[in-house]
């Protein structure tokens, strides 16, 4: 799927994520269902806590799945009085957490106002969950961008279910017995964890739903796969779905190519590069609390910045500073003017900014080269002052 390379492309912690919340539920499913005996089955419940505590130094948001899918796979061993593993699930999961606090103190400040970003703290996250009127914008953005990226898987999933209902009742049965406890209890969570996810990321982007994609992906090959066991033709049947769904992928995925190909920071760094030679000013925020947010774009932009041999950085427009670095390039004929526009942290204008340095620079021409985005919000565009 477009997620699945997307995820795979994306060089941060996103693909662990994925692997250590895939290993989770592979765990969970394993000591739900029993198959196991002896040493091999007392072992499960430590390889959970041990996924725990991996999958909590990784990213935050592995705690929403971790809670969700333990609360279930114990739910399901109590409603069975398997009360032993019910009880060594819940004291190894916990020892996860509590070896995560001990190795990382800092998360517990983090639940509050001490969070160095107020998107990924805890207050913030709750804040967010609460605020009910960005509930619908919020889901209808996050499910766009799911059906783009699992369009394939999804409406695999859709299409067997209803033709295991439509067809079932056609012939007089009730479609079939529906997903197993097991099933159930393990993609249920996902599901439930995307739509959380949803309503708490800090920035409108798919990357934080990539680790439960692998879920919509199995549940769509499960319910495909009670569709066809229960239809006439069912080796050749599901022959036939097996290579329509590898088409299917195969043509969504030229069709859309996956994020993070790199292939739009390489254009703008070739539109920068032809200014090379030219002096760079940079100006961002003025006075913005926040470290993280105040540099977001000059971090994004340090790949074009490279290629400059020097950058001056000021946060006040009206800044003595830049007409003196200027002067100290012999008052050159171009000059390259980078502004952070990024509106969650930045009140400046880029257009306004230009024309008023060119005007009061001496520089009475001035053009857009580029404009660059982080997250899908505009975060800086770049000008060139001529005289």
């Amino acid at each position: 799927s477009r997620a699945g390379l997307s995820d795979v492309l994306y060089i941060r912690m996103y693909e662990m994520l994925t692997a250590l919340t895939l290993l989770l539920a592979l765990e969970l499913a394993a000591l739900m269902r029993g198959g196991a005996s002896g040493g091999a089955r007392r072992l499960l419940p430590p390889a959970v806590g041990a996924t725990v505590l991996l999958g909590l130094m990784t990213q935050y948001y592995f705690a929403v799945y971790a809670l969700l899918a333990c609360l279930a796979a114990g739910t399901h061993l109590l409603r069975r009085r398997r009360l032993g593993e019910a009880a060594a699930l819940a004291a190894c999961a916990w020892a996860g957490v509590g070896l995560f606090l001990l190795a990382w103190p800092p998360a517990l400040s983090h639940l509050g106002a001490g969070g160095a970003t107020p998107g990924t703290s805890g207050e913030g996250a709750l804040a967010s969950l609460l605020d009910v009127s960005g509930w619908a914008e919020r889901l209808l953005l996050f499910g766009q961008y799911a059906l783009k990226d699992m369009v394939v898987a999804i409406l695999a999933w859709g299409l067997s279910a209803w033709a295991r209902i439509r067809f079932g009742r056609d012939e007089g049965r009730a479609g079939d017995e529906g997903p197993s406890p097991i099933a159930a209890a393990t993609l249920a969570p996902a599901i439930l964890t995307l739509a959380l996810v949803s309503l708490m990321a800090p920035f409108l982007s798919m990357r934080y739903l990539y680790s439960s994609c692998p879920m919509v992906a199995a549940g769509a090959a499960l319910s495909l796969d009670a569709w066809l066991r229960s239809a006439p033709g069912g080796r050749r049947r599901s022959t036939l779905a097996a290579a329509a769904v590898v088409a299917a992928l195969l043509a969504f995925d030229v069709a859309m190519p996956p994020a993070y190909l790199g292939e739009e920071d390489a254009r703008q760094r070739e539109l920068v590069a032809r200014y090379a030679a030219d002096p760079c000013v940079y100006l961002t925020k003025r006075g913005y609390a926040d470290v993280g947010l105040a540099n977001l774009s000059i971090t994004a932009d340090i790949p074009q910045l490279m290629g400059f041999g020097d950058v001056h950085v000021e946060t006040d427009p009206a800044s003595a500073g830049i007409a003196a670095y200027l002067a100290s390039k012999g008052d050159p004929g171009e000059v390259v003017l980078y502004v952070d526009v990024y509106s969650l942290s930045s009140t400046l204008n880029g257009e306004e900014v230009a024309a008023n340095l060119a005007k009061s620079l001496g520089y009475p021409r001035w053009e857009l080269v580029k404009s660059s985005e982080v997250a899908s919000y505009d975060s800086s565009e770049t000008y060139l002052l001529r005289r």
